[in-house]
């Protein structure tokens, strides 16, 4: 079962709809599916930066070293290094816009074996033990999108993360809870709020 709309009736959200057909009430609805957020026709017409969040490949390439080779996160740039307490190293990651594939390809690959390499030398001898690949909900400008749909009662929408879900996750799981029991947020959420179609004179 895949949720495929969401189910709104006037100004009232009211649940969601799967690929079946089949409905799902609900006294209120949080929007929080990464990549694919754009698909909901509703919300981004109602919110129009919502149908601009694409699926952002990212791939990871990992090697497995002596515990201890590496003890710090380690960035630069749009790459990182993420040592583990059992030696294994993830290097990553890139940044495609080629939609949903979710797979590894040579030149992803060597991205991150060149990059890692420039940072640990000793990794010149070592060859990455696995890759994998998956995709990020990309939003430019500013993100992510966070809070209340204009208009919707009962409608929230929690997107666009980018490259900070797993950071972000805990404040944002935060900051919905708080609003759907009514209650005010625990930080500003002002600059990420969803922002209604701006009707045009033309």
């Amino acid at each position: 079962m895949a949720v495929t709309e969401l189910w709104i009736e006037g100004d009232r959200a009211r649940g969601a709809v799967d690929s079946d057909g089949k409905r799902y009430a609900a006294r209120h609805v949080v929007v929080c599916a990464g990549a694919w957020t754009g698909r909901f026709e509703d919300l981004a017409r109602r919110v129009p930066r919502a149908g601009r969040i694409e699926p952002v490949r990212g791939q990871i390439a990992c090697f497995q070293v002596e515990p201890g080779r590496c003890t710090r996160l380690l960035t630069t740039g749009e790459h990182y290094l993420v040592p583990r307490p059992d030696g294994l190293i993830l290097a990553g990651s890139t940044m495609e816009r080629v939609g949903f594939e979710t797979v590894t390809t040579p030149e992803g690959q060597a991205e991150l074996r060149d990059f890692a390499r420039r940072l640990l030398p000793f990794l010149r001898h070592v060859e990455p033990a696995q890759g994998w690949a998956d995709v990020r909900p990309g939003l430019r400008g500013v993100h992510p999108l966070l809070g209340p749909v204009p208009d919707v009662e009962g409608l929230y929408v929690a997107a666009g993360h980018f490259r900070n879900g797993i950071l972000l996750a805990p404040i944002s799981g935060e900051v919905v809870a708080a609003l759907v029991a009514g209650e005010p947020p625990p930080v500003e959420i002002g600059p990420w709020m969803p922002r209604k179609a701006v009707a045009s004179n033309l």
